[in-house]
């Protein structure tokens, strides 16, 4: 997953005194255990995964450092549940942040022309947001102008999750 986000991992890395592939990787390991939550000492122990290089063991000190940046950012927040260690200390959970959002887009071809785009908003858990179907005329709808349509039905989706977030007194993506 991150990626997509390398732009913003290079952008934190000077600031969070470790890389932008350690904080990749505990991001990644964040979203691993999605849509639950995960405690820092979890995100530090090397796990194998499958279609994955052998994991690595990440110093606390540096998950530590990591987790800090990320949770500047965003892109993991404080979680809810109380997590325990074996030794029965209560663990501080973690889980992806709710401020980056993830935008999709399908068009459905009739008889080789758009017909209708649907566009979704979704957590970077992959839990869903907002969806939204749009039905095109396929008379008035040309190619040409399919990726104006498409930018519209996302900032359209995008604006009505603000508004949703507003309500909430919630931050909205940024």
């Amino acid at each position: 997953m991150h990626e997509a986000f390398e732009f913003l991992l290079n952008r934190l890395a000077p600031s969070s005194q470790v890389g932008s592939d350690v904080l990749g990787e505990v991001l990644a390991r964040v979203s691993e255990k999605a849509p639950h939550e995960v405690s820092r000492k979890e995100i530090a122990l090397a796990k194998s995964r499958p279609n994955r290089p052998p994991a690595r063991e990440i110093p606390q000190g540096t998950v530590s450092k990591a987790v800090k940046a990320l949770l500047h950012e965003g892109l993991i927040e404080d979680g809810d549940t109380v997590l325990w260690s074996q030794e029965g200390r209560v663990l501080a959970p973690l889980r992806l942040g709710r401020r980056y959002v993830i935008a999709g887009v399908e068009i459905t071809l009739h008889d080789g022309q758009p017909v209708t785009i649907t566009t979704v908003l979704t957590g970077l858990d992959g839990t869903l947001l907002l969806a939204k179907v749009a039905r095109l005329d396929p008379d008035e709808t040309r190619w040409h102008a399919l990726a104006g349509l498409v930018y519209d039905e996302v900032a359209s989706l995008q604006r009505d999750y603000e508004r949703q977030c507003r309500r909430q007194n919630r931050r909205s993506p940024g």
